[in-house]
């Protein structure tokens, strides 16, 4: 199982399927001060950022790490600004001077990938962020227009991983995601839920679908995770 990336949060855990099915109370008193101290960092960035590299957890079954913080399901991604897209583009500067490199997406309207692609394009961001996206659509046709748009608009022949958005159509898309990761095109495949409600669902497909990544909701708020997922990732 590759990587767990938690929306309520904005960061990226990567949770490796040997290691963290032994996820204990310790461990979890750790990371949720861990947590405490980076809500300190994100209100005072300069007492620490640079002091020290971010953590990093390896994808299972490679030599590729990536660090814990990432940026996604915010309006730096999901919009663009009236004034333009340098904004968005220096939140990503900041993400990748502090270590981070995970921008995850979500399908817009062509004209917003298109300014997204601009930013995604430019040299000093091109070659460095890890860039998730996702089908969030039923219809496999749809799926597969997603994708193009994606590809098309942000320039990228290979996408570092593709997701299934809350599961939506996965029986219909995940053909589709096997042959990319399988053509090169997607590096990893994965899936998303961003409610309990969907850890049924979640459970089966972990256990027959193998996927690289899983995207799921877990906070200091939003615990339930630990006890179905994690001991499965």
């Amino acid at each position: 199982m590759g990587g767990i990336v938690d929306q309520s949060f904005n960061t990226g855990m990567l949770l490796e399927r040997n290691k963290m099915a032994m996820f204990n109370e310790s461990t979890r008193r750790e990371f949720l001060v861990q947590l405490g101290g980076l809500g300190v960092l994100l209100a005072q960035p300069q007492l620490a950022f640079g002091q020290q590299p971010l953590p990093t957890r390896m994808i299972p079954g490679t030599d590729e790490s990536l660090p814990v913080i990432g940026l996604g399901s915010s309006k730096p991604v999901l919009e663009i600004p009236t004034e333009g897209t340098e904004p968005v583009a220096a939140v990503i500067r900041m993400l990748l001077e502090h270590g981070g490199r995970l921008v995850d997406t979500s399908p817009r309207t062509p004209d917003i990938d298109a300014e997204f692609g601009r930013v995604l394009a430019e040299p000093d961001i091109r070659d460095g962020i890890f860039l998730a996206t996702k089908i969030n659509t039923p219809s496999e046709e749809t799926g597969i227009q997603q994708l193009e748009q994606t590809e098309r608009l942000f320039g990228r022949r290979t996408i570092d991983l593709v997701q299934v958005e809350s599961l939506r159509g996965l029986q219909s898309h995940w053909p589709k995601l096997q042959e990319m990761k399988d053509s090169g095109t997607a590096r990893y495949i994965g899936v998303t839920v961003s409610s309990y409600r969907n850890f049924d669902r979640l459970e089966a497909f972990m256990k027959t679908g193998s996927p690289d990544f899983v995207h799921v909701n877990y906070s200091v708020i939003e615990t339930r995770a630990e006890e179905r997922i994690l001991p499965l990732a």
